[in-house]
């Protein structure tokens, strides 16, 4: 089988939380594979947690698909990939989309073996696999890689910190004052952000926030470090002006941090809490106990599959309305934005803080007795 599979290359462009689900097929292809050169063919948004992902010898950047409109530059950055790799000469080739886009790439690169979602063989798919569209989604990879040999039955997702970012970590706590001893919360409270989609409706009330942070910031040694990038930081804000008495003990790092630094970062926090996103998935990915607070999704097709890692979910009677079927069809957007159709957002406000804290507790109970 290894000889088979020299140089394989896989297709998984965007977005974080999904390149971080795809991470156990890669784990299983290095293990099936050890000789093996694997490529990952992504975009530039994910570049920076691709170099954090310990499976792959290489990287191919392919931002074209996600731009906005068709473009001549679009048109000439496909047909440099499509020569660059003919040239690499790949003889193995996964599809982490459901996009023919990419099958016809792989085809008239000159890559034999094609394995993607189809039901049956194509000109452009040799190795179909059904996409069951109630399958968690790391399932689903790895029934891409079993077509290749790669089998498992490790669902946990993984990322590895750069000592380099480890150290500007801990440089950075000590800028701020933060202790080795004290106990870190991050807080997610934005996010839902990405080049093809936006979902500000997976985002839970920033009043809830608040509150439930007046809850566990009570603590002598809790430090709160609220996170996210530049488009975080209204939210942000508004958290942070509500604690402006307890400045030392909330710190908000929304685009002071780089998304090269936020897996050894979330690393350092004893719990992270948020949204279903892809940095609360890096924070699983990188062993950090995570509450992840579900509304328009559906756990039971991508929440972690780690240890520590817990979910909270509404089943109103709209739920879950963000589905693989929804996210094809453009009549459950403005433009890029995912709607709530109800607008109503029942979902997530029908989740208290209460519920929110009592989870919080339960989980930190659990970590201090395992620490003992």
């Amino acid at each position: 089988m290894e000889k088979d599979h020299k140089k394989i290359l896989i297709i998984k462009l965007c977005c974080l939380g999904d390149v971080i689900f795809l991470t156990p097929a890669l784990r299983a292809l290095r293990i099936q594979n050890p000789t093996s050169r694997i490529t990952l063919l992504v975009s530039s948004w994910v570049r920076d947690i691709v170099s954090q992902i310990p499976f792959i010898d290489d990287v191919i950047i392919y931002d074209a698909p996600l731009k906005k409109r068709f473009s001549i530059n679009a048109f000439l950055e496909t047909i440099r990939l499509l020569k660059r790799l003919r040239r690499l000469k790949y003889n193995t080739l996964l599809i982490g989309h459901r996009n023919k886009l990419f099958a016809i790439l792989g085809y008239f690169s000159g890559i034999p073996m094609r394995i993607g979602f189809a039901d049956r063989p194509s000109l452009w798919i040799t190795h179909p696999v059904h996409f069951d569209m109630n399958e968690h989604e790391i399932k689903r990879y790895l029934r891409l890689t079993e077509e290749c040999g790669a089998t498992s039955l490790n669902l946990e997702t993984e990322i590895c910190p750069s000592v380099e970012e480890v150290k500007h970590t801990t440089e950075l706590f000590q800028r701020l004052g933060i202790k080795s001893n004290d106990s870190i919360i991050g807080i997610f409270a934005g996010g839902g952000q990405n080049p093809g989609t936006s979902m500000q409706i997976k985002r839970w009330d920033v009043k809830y926030y608040i509150e439930f942070c007046r809850k566990i910031i009570q603590a002598d040694n809790t430090k709160i470090l609220l996170l996210g990038n530049k488009d975080d930081q209204p939210v942000n804000a508004e958290i942070l002006a509500a604690f402006q008495s307890k400045k030392d003990k909330m710190f908000d790092l929304s685009g002071r941090t780089s998304l090269c630094a936020l897996p050894a970062l979330l690393q350092k926090c004893r719990i992270v809490i948020g949204a279903d996103t892809g940095p609360l998935h890096m924070a699983a990915a990188v062993g950090t106990p995570t509450i992840f607070l579900f509304g328009p999704s559906d756990p039971r097709l991508v929440a972690p599959q780690v240890p520590n890692s817990i979910y909270l979910w509404k089943t109103v009677f709209c739920t879950p309305c963000y589905t693989p079927e929804s996210v094809m069809q453009r009549k459950y957007f403005i433009g890029k934005e995912f709607i709530c159709w109800t607008k109503t957002h029942e979902c997530l406000k029908s989740l208290t803080v209460d519920e929110v804290f009592t989870a919080y507790s339960k989980l930190m109970n659990a970590i201090s007795h395992h620490d003992r």
